[in-house]
């Protein structure tokens, strides 16, 4: 399901776990973001300086690697400054780990201030600046569908994968974001007064896979995230015009329903 503000979730009982008081060192600290696999992140500072992403041991995260995504893509694209990661016991959670940002400026491409066609747009336009910047042949991960499905087979076998094992041929192999749903690109105004992307977030997923792997996370993202301000066939070709790619029908229903078989409650 997609990740949800702390506005659709209460503090976790206790408050924040010990390392984000920790880090926060006394400092103004609020839940900003609390994600389906029970991850958290929290504002430090006031105004917001930094931030510090917190997760439960769960298969799918590994902060320690996404910090060194982060430090690897940052080389050239604005990703978010690593200040420290770590993990640990936490008394009250058990195993988890964390990561500790500074703040980029700009802020989340889904805040009310942003809801129009042409943040839609943007939104397209800046997955291509990511997808044409990183270099494929520097990256040393994958986020190929042979991976992931090997990856869903290790770890959740019990999902019906049946309808996606025969892979398309890849259009056009990039560095893929590997989560490019629409709240992890910050947006600032342009000259124009019109949205411009200001950095990319949670780069946890990221590696080489065709480029209709992130174009249907962000996409079907849309739905979530623009259904009132725009109907969703018309904010995917917004997406796709952004983007400056013609619709292929084939790959962007394959890569859904890959993601979909990853977490069958998206739709």
């Amino acid at each position: 399901m997609p990740d949800e503000s702390a506005a659709h979730r209460p503090e976790p009982a206790g408050g924040p776990p010990a390392a984000v008081r920790e880090l926060a060192g006394g400092r103004p600290h609020r839940l900003v973001w609390h994600n389906g696999l029970g991850g958290l992140t929290y504002a430090v500072g006031e105004p917001v300086v930094e931030y510090v992403k917190w997760s439960p041991e769960h298969w799918e995260v590994d902060l320690g690697l996404e910090a060194d995504k982060l430090v690897w893509a940052r080389r050239w694209l604005p990703t978010p400054e690593v200040l420290h990661v770590g993990a640990g016991i936490d008394a009250r959670h058990g195993p988890s780990s964390w990561l500790h940002t500074r703040a980029l400026p700009g802020s989340s491409a889904i805040d009310p201030g942003w809801q129009s066609e042409d943040t839609v747009v943007e939104l397209g336009r800046a997955l291509r600046r990511l997808h044409d910047v990183l270099p494929v042949r520097e990256c040393p991960w994958s986020w190929s569908a042979e991976n992931r499905l090997s990856e869903l087979a290790t770890h959740l076998p019990q999902n019906d994968v049946s309808g996606v094992l025969e892979t398309p041929e890849v259009d056009v192999e990039v560095v893929c974001h590997g989560d490019a749903c629409n709240p992890n690109f910050l947006l600032g105004p342009g000259a124009d007064g019109r949205p411009v992307c200001t950095g990319y977030l949670d780069l946890g997923q990221l590696g080489v896979g065709d480029r209709w792997a992130d174009l249907a996370s962000a996409v079907l993202s849309l739905g979530w995230n623009f259904d009132r301000v725009v109907d969703p066939p018309r904010a995917r070709d917004l997406l796709l015009e952004g983007y400056q790619v013609d619709l292929d029908a084939d790959r962007l229903d394959y890569y859904t329903r890959l993601w979909q078989a990853g977490d069958p409650t998206t739709d």
